[in-house]
């Protein structure tokens, strides 16, 4: 019984990081899309006074 126990507590914990590898991966393209935009902007505000 312990022995099942522990095969699917390491199952569980496999899954909780991919979740989490996952999440993470997704926060860092938001970010970088975030700073895109903001870059985009900027350019188009440079453009805009000269």
């Amino acid at each position: 019984m312990s022995r099942f126990q522990k095969s699917t507590q390491v199952i569980t914990d496999t899954g909780i990081r991919e979740k989490m590898d996952i999440a993470g991966q997704i926060v860092v393209l938001v970010c970088l899309l975030v700073i895109a935009f903001l870059v985009f902007l900027g350019v188009m505000a440079i453009i805009h006074i000269v």
